[in-house]
């Protein structure tokens, strides 16, 4: 399918005409290509980030739809309490966004995008999973980001097994560009049944872990949290 787009303006006396294509293609059912030229990213509500004073990082929902497309594939699960390690906020903006993502067997999944602002910057998200058995899966992620004044790779290593009620994830992430050198490490059990869900999290973030397309919640934290909910 291809949508393109025409806008033309008028403001103090000049003119000024913009153009763009949105490109989705599905080779097959659970594999899609989408790619999107000169977006028109103005249209798109943003959400509206809370202006109540915290400690830590806030994080507000995508709503552009080339970064909504196959969200799922690129490790945001929402499990991990200390930090997002690809957050697509931190792109503001794109000339050329490309991204393949979906099932490669029923056990092998995988997700790969790439943004480039041809002035500036180059943006790279990619991850595999792959599931062992109903209540096994794991994977690792790469995400990149490579511009004129600043340069950083996390990469990532995950697992999630469930046994019965209870539920073991953990994650291992590793940086390196400007800035960056240190890990990040976490380690969650979460019970959960019908009424009462319980997680206890271990984090250990290192002062020189960082993430320029991501989101670290808690910079420089080593310890427990723990977390119980009755419904």
């Amino acid at each position: 399918s291809l949508l393109p787009y025409l806008l033309p303006g008028y403001q103090d006396g000049a003119y000024s005409l913009r153009s763009g294509l949105d490109v989705r293609y599905t080779p097959k059912p659970d594999l899609t290509a989408v790619a999107s030229i000169n977006p028109d990213l103005g249209t798109v509500e943003g959400a509206i980030q809370s202006i109540q004073f915290s400690r830590f990082a806030k994080f507000v929902p995508e709503r552009r739809p080339f970064f909504l497309e196959g969200q799922d594939y690129f490790g945001n699960d929402g499990n991990n309490v200390a930090a997002v390690y690809f957050y697509s906020q931190n792109i503001p903006q794109f000339d050329l966004g490309t991204k393949v993502y979906g099932k490669l067997s029923p056990k092998d999944s995988f997700g790969l995008m790439n943004t480039v602002s041809f002035a500036s910057r180059n943006d790279t998200a990619t991850s595999y999973r792959h599931q062992f058995s109903d209540t096994s899966s794991a994977g690792f992620s790469l995400v990149q980001k490579s511009a004129n004044d600043d340069n950083n790779t996390v990469g990532v290593l995950n697992q999630s097994t469930r046994y019965g009620k209870l539920r073991v994830d953990t994650d291992l992430a590793l940086t390196s560009g400007r800035d960056s050198g240190g890990d990040a490490k976490h380690v969650q059990l979460v019970y959960a049944d019908k009424l009462v869900r319980t997680e206890l999290t271990y984090n250990d973030v290192t002062p020189r872990f960082r993430a320029a397309d991501g989101l670290v919640f808690l910079p420089d934290y080593r310890g427990p949290i723990l977390v119980s909910n009755y419904n």
